[in-house]
């Protein structure tokens, strides 16, 4: 996957947050996603790459990034979110509610509270690519023009085959934003 794929996969998942409706439910249709949620995932893994080499986001936006990946697990099967928006309608509005619809509600809250499953492993990503990096950079004094530190990033990290062409858009789209972060 191109860097600038990974970019435009992500932006269009976090548009789907700019949607009151969207963000207003604690279920929301998978079928609503933009691509499939491994596919988001692994342009999470390709953008994250990005940041960690050459740091063009603020730790408020990384952070942010992060959390809409834990929301990946709110996109379900839309009988199954209908039901669940539902119990949430009815449970805030203090109707009845028997306990198998309760013990059901609390195990899909307790599910979508904690951590996207594949949301430790984009983390790791990130930071061990700030890892690489630096020793890259400063233990080993090597620049970031060569294709074995991109096939590194791509097949080490991001889990997928390296094509040179990969490591040169990387290259060509983040020199500017290093470069110019380095003059501050």
């Amino acid at each position: 996957m191109f860097y600038h794929e990974a970019e435009s996969i992500l932006h269009s998942y976090v548009r789907l947050f700019e949607n009151s409706i969207i963000v207003s439910k604690i279920a929301r249709y998978e079928n609503l996603l933009p691509y499939p949620k491994m596919t988001i995932v692994l342009a999470y893994k390709v953008y994250m790459c990005f940041v960690g080499v050459f740091r063009n986001l603020k730790k408020e936006e990384v952070n942010a990034l992060f959390d809409l990946l834990n929301k990946m697990d709110s996109f379900i099967e839309s009988d199954e979110a209908d039901h669940l928006n539902l119990l949430d309608q009815r449970i805030r509005s203090k109707e009845e509610v028997s306990k198998k619809e309760l013990r059901y509600f609390s195990d899909y809250l307790l599910d979508t509270s904690t951590f996207y499953s594949e949301h430790d492993n984009v983390i790791d990503v990130f930071r061990q690519v700030q890892e690489f990096v630096y020793n890259w950079v400063v233990t080993e004094n090597r620049k970031l023009d060569d294709h074995i530190f991109y096939e590194h990033l791509y097949q080490e990290f991001i889990g997928i085959p390296y094509i040179d062409e990969y490591g040169v858009e990387f290259y060509e789209l983040g020199m500017p934003v290093f470069d110019n972060a380095k003059k501050y």
